[in-house]
């Protein structure tokens, strides 16, 4: 029985127990709950703050940007426009400086054309053209030979009044008897032009035709240079023609045979402006080589009058030098002489003696330091 009301009571504490912690657990779930809530509610707030801050710095910075962007875009386009400009004016500017040049270049051409027109009216004629020839020759002698080494307007061959453009002077038999190198200027500009034009054209039969015009003139001058300007011993053996264009000259050369010819028939050899520079050269040379031996002669001489000289400066410098020892030997002797003298001054120990001067004599010893005090030394 009592086991039983024990246990009863035992169901009814466990019971209130059970209702008083589950009370509990009710109202601590509440609380949790409500403070999750507020939390929740709180958290909800700071991130729709934070959300909103975000958005308002974005929406900040977005501006910002696009400001910026905007600013540069502005300095890009100042920069690209000014740039733009700029290259634009210093190419017109060139363009103009250009179309400038272009426009004086023409007018040198047009004056050059002219000049070419004229040239070649001037080239048609034949006195013109060899006048053009002479001066051309006249300054190649000018610059590599003396004006005694040359002449102009010569009479290679006395007595014949025929005068060439230019002559060398060369050795001959004495110094006032030269004998003489004719160099005539010859100009076949027809010839050689109808040669170039025929060789450019390709006909051949024209360069043909050409060609043995250009022959045949070249040998009518050579002809005309030997029997005018040519004889021994008044002239050498052999005479040159000068043809002013190396083109010329090129052309003479090219014709089959006709160097050969002209120098062993006509005794005449062609020459363009670098040959003849070449050989008036070779020509300066010989001139001072030979001068050189005319003066050794001299040279030789003028070593033999310097030798005689010099044998009688080396005995006038033997009578010096025995002067010398001469004077050397007497100035030996007067020191000799002067060191007896000393030594004999030297000597001279005692003063006059007590009558004369009336005074007290003096002991030996006192003699012999006044002595010895005034006597000069050696």
């Amino acid at each position: 029985m009592r086991l039983t009301q024990a246990n009863s009571l035992n169901r009814e504490g466990m019971e209130a127990v059970r209702r008083e912690s589950l009370d509990l657990i009710r109202k601590g779930s509440e609380s949790q709950a409500a403070r999750l809530t507020s939390m929740e509610s709180s958290l909800a707030a700071g991130i729709n703050a934070v959300n909103e801050t975000v958005f308002q710095k974005l929406t900040a910075l977005q501006a910002q940007n696009d400001a910026k962007l905007e600013q540069m875009r502005s300095t890009v386009e100042e920069k690209l426009q000014t740039t733009l400009q700029t290259r634009l004016s210093e190419n017109f500017r060139l363009v103009a400086t250009q179309l400038q040049a272009l426009e004086e270049g023409l007018g040198e051409v047009k004056g050059l054309s002219e000049n070419v027109d004229s040239l070649r009216r001037l080239m048609s004629n034949v006195k013109t053209r060899g006048t053009w020839g002479e001066a051309q020759l006249g300054a190649i002698l000018s610059e590599i030979l003396t004006p005694d080494q040359f002449g102009t307007n010569v009479e290679t061959v006395p007595g014949t009044g025929k005068r060439v453009e230019f002559a060398v002077r060369m050795p001959g038999p004495d110094a006032s008897t030269p004998v003489w190198l004719p160099i005539d200027s010859k100009f076949p500009r027809e010839d050689w032009e109808r040669l170039e034009a025929a060789r450019e054209a390709g006909d051949r039969d024209a360069e043909s035709s050409a060609q043995a015009s250009l022959r045949t003139s070249v040998l009518a001058f050579a002809k005309d240079i030997a029997e005018k300007y040519l004889k021994v011993p008044y002239t050498t053996e052999f005479g040159i023609m000068y043809l002013p264009t190396e083109s010329l000259y090129a052309e003479v050369l090219r014709i089959p045979g006709l160097f050969d010819e002209l120098q062993q028939k006509w005794r005449v050899t062609p020459a363009g402006p670098t040959v003849i520079s070449s050989l008036l050269n070779s020509l300066r040379m010989g001139f001072r080589t030979l001068a050189i031996q005319e003066r050794s002669a001299d040279v030789w001489k003028l070593l033999g009058r310097v030798k005689s000289e010099f044998q009688a400066f080396a005995a006038a410098m033997d009578a010096v030098d025995k002067r010398l020892r001469q004077a050397q030997e007497a100035v030996e002797r007067v020191q000799k002489r002067t060191e007896r003298v000393d030594r004999s001054l030297s000597d001279i120990e005692t003063l006059p003696s007590e009558d004369a001067f009336g005074d007290k004599p003096e002991s030996n010893a006192e003699v012999t330091q006044v002595s010895e005090a005034e006597s000069p030394k050696a």
